[in-house]
This record gives C-alpha cells, structure tokens and sequence, in this order.
C-alpha cells in the first residue's frame, strides 16, 4: 500500500530521446515521458475519455505555427496515438474558440461518452458568437458533432474557464457546471443588458437533447471569479457535491435536496482567495480530503476539517493534482510576472512518517495544467500556457500500479484546473 514503506532514494527523468538522473536526495522515483515526440504546443485544460484522454490546446499555436484546437490520444503511455484532431476554428464559422478546459461525460445517452469545452471571450472581451462553447456528442464510435447551440450550453457571454460534470440531481443523466471569470471592466459591453450572464452557471440535463440553467434555483448566484472547479462526493451522501474555488473565496458546496449550500464554514475552511484546491484520499482512510495551495505553500485537510497540515513551501504554486494513492503534484510556474520562470515541479508523496519531495527538471515553456489520468496511472502536464509553447508529459511514480490493461467506462467528472 502506498505510504507505508519508505522509498528508495533515487529520481530518473525519461524522455523521449535521453534519460537524466536527478540528485538522489528525496525518496520515490519519478518518471516523466514527452507525449507528441516532444513537439512544443500550446496547452490548457484535458479531460479522460475510456481508453484514452483529450488535450485542449487553447489557441492551437504550436512552434512551427497555427496547430489544432485539440487531441484525442489513445492508448495509456507515451506511445498513445492521436486518432483525432479538431481544428483551432469552429467549422461553422470559421472563428478559433478561446479553448481553456474540458469535461466527458455521456450528455445523450447513448452509451458512447461525449465532450464539453469550455471558452473564454479573447483579449477583445467580444462575445463568443461563433466560437462558443463546445458539446461535442459522439453520435457514432468516433464520429463527433458539436449540439451546444441546440442544448443551450454555449454562453456566449462568459469567459469560461473551468467545468466540472456530475448527475447533480440524481436522475441518471449528467449535467454540468461551467466556471467563468470575472467580467471585464469595460464599456459597451454588449453581455450587459443581460444580468446574469457573465456568471457561472449550473446547467441540468433535461434528458430531452437540452439542458436547463438552474443556475439561481441551485442558488449559485453571483458566483464568479472562477479559477478551479472539481464534482464529486465528500460529504458523505450519495449525491455528489461541488468545490470552487473564487476570488471571494473558496467555495465547498454541499449537495441539500436541490441546492448548492457553501458548508466552507461549517467544515472550519478559512475564506482565503486560495489559488488552487482539488480533493481526493490523500490520507488513504477512505474518505475524501482537502487540498489548498497558496501561490507559497500547498495544505492538506483531513476528511475537509482541521488542523490543515503543511505538506509544501515554496514559490511559484501554480496548480495541484490529487491521485488515488495520496500523492499530491505541485505544479510550479509563474506565467503572468514581468519575466515568466517556470521552477521545477514537484510530487509530494505520503510517507509513514511525514512526506517526501521529488523534484521534476524544469522543461520548456510554462506550466499550467496538470490532471491524474486512471488508465495510464499518471499525472498529464501541459507546460504551454499562452504563447509560452512546451512539451506535453505523462508523469508517473513507479511504485504506483501500473497503466490498466483495460479501461471499461471510468470517465472524468472533474478538471484540476
């Protein structure tokens, strides 16, 4: 079981073309395989589909120029073959979308697992017509269409960031919740004359190829400034719950027969703008935990209530990844200071006995994502943020389980964003 005997004192970096050694002088071994034969592109959010996972590549740059808008690999290591491309311009209207994150899910019912991505509104703050969000159903195996117009989940006034995917209001169908930006602070903007909406919304699927914004009936009003998202259950009841984290402050929602209560007090959680937050067991007791991050420091709250327990401190915490095996991936990067760095990452791995640090060598471009993938029983960082290109990695703890030999149906309800 993981975290109860100590690891060997050794670190090896694997790559595509070479093997680097690191200093032996943390526990756990780590490696760190380039997806794309190590191609430099643009990367923003990623989601798992069952035998494989998808890649949004934001504005689709890449360092030989204009790429795709996103990937869908197949496979569970740095071998996986990319089946399917979609262009970075809607083939509608020929406008690239603002692509940040994405969820799957299967949203019609039909037994194969479909796509939801979300997009922002560009540095001209234009709504997003013709380049809105994206559900992009599977109608056939491989076939996909893009139906968010016709489900009303486009938004074409938000600046969507951030989604999370789960049966809300446990009638079997998933429904989705889009986490938005703060408006900008700008004049003439058309979104105005419609109150509400710039803010995030709670989407439930109807079952009648639509979904219905429950936004206010949750009472998830006001709830902008949306810079993570992640469904699942962790207050011990069968419908699943919601964190979020805000510029106000972090928001732990509570499923309560309809409504999305914030319980971050009740739960003893201060209500600090934290930068990053994400649960899973860390501690391996079987129930949830919760991970925060500071821009300096990163906390684990056992079974969400305190004391918090400081696993890291450090500069440049940028986003935080959870796996099932109590490990918690510390990505660091500063991509929006004067002159961007990106310090080398680390995985935080739960010892008897307190924890242990493995750094990750830097890599080029800036780090921005990372996500757990079940099937290849990895971590996937993208380290392409903005015009900053770098290389996509799958990341893994070899004393982890190995990458599923077959993967039945498990699909993503949360983004690590």
């Amino acid at each position: 079981m993981r975290g109860v005997l100590a690891r060997a004192c050794a670190v090896a970096l694997a790559t595509a073309a070479m093997t680097t050694s690191l200093p032996a002088a943390q526990s756990s071994t780590v490696v760190s395989e380039a997806l794309l034969g190590g191609k430099l592109v643009e990367s923003w959010g990623a989601c798992e589909i069952p035998g494989g996972w998808v890649v949004v590549h934001h504005d689709g740059w890449t360092s030989a120029g204009e790429g795709v808008g996103m990937r869908l690999f197949e496979g569970t290591d740095a071998n996986a073959v990319v089946t399917r491309k979609w262009s970075r311009y809607s083939p509608v209207t020929g406008r690239a979308p603002d692509r940040h994150d994405c969820v799957s899910a299967d949203f019609d019912g039909n037994g194969l697992v479909d796509l939801y991505v979300t997009g922002g509104r560009g540095s001209d703050n234009a709504t997003k017509d013709g380049r809105a969000n994206e559900l992009w159903l599977q109608i056939e195996p491989g076939v996909y269409r893009n139906r968010a117009k016709a489900w009303g989940v486009e938004d074409v006034c938000g600046r969507s960031h951030y989604a999370a995917t789960a049966d809300f209001n446990q009638d079997g169908r998933p429904d989705l919740y889009v986490g938005n930006a703060d408006p900008r602070p700008v004049e003439d903007d058309p979104c105005d004359a419609f109150p509400g909406s710039e803010t995030s919304h709670l989407y439930i699927n109807t079952g009648a190829r639509s979904f219905a914004d429950e936004t206010a009936a949750w009472g998830l009003t006001g709830n902008g400034g949306v810079h993570c998202a992640q469904a699942g259950q962790f207050t011990g009841t069968p419908a699943p719950d919601l964190i979020v984290c805000r510029d106000q402050g972090l928001a732990v929602l509570k499923n309560v027969r309809g409504s999305l209560v914030d319980r971050r007090a009740r739960f003893g959680i201060p209500s600090t703008n934290w930068k990053q937050a994400a649960f899973g067991d860390v501690t391996l007791d079987g129930v949830p935990d919760l991970v925060t991050a500071t821009y300096s420091s990163v906390q684990v709250w056992p079974s969400f209530g305190g004391p918090a327990e400081s696993i890291y401190s450090g500069d440049s915490v940028h986003n935080i990844g959870v796996n099932p095996h109590g490990d918690v991936f510390v990505l660091r990067s500063n991509p929006y200071a004067t002159v961007p760095t990106n310090p080398a990452d680390v995985v935080m791995v739960k010892e008897t006995e307190g924890w242990s640090s493995t750094p990750l060598p830097d890599v080029t471009g800036l780090g921005d994502n990372v996500m757990w993938l079940e099937g290849p029983q990895a971590w996937l960082v993208g380290n392409g943020i903005e015009d900053n290109l770098g290389t996509l990695q799958l990341v893994r703890t070899l004393d982890d389980p190995p990458p599923l030999t077959e993967i039945t149906g498990r699909v993503a309800t949360q983004s690590p964003r």
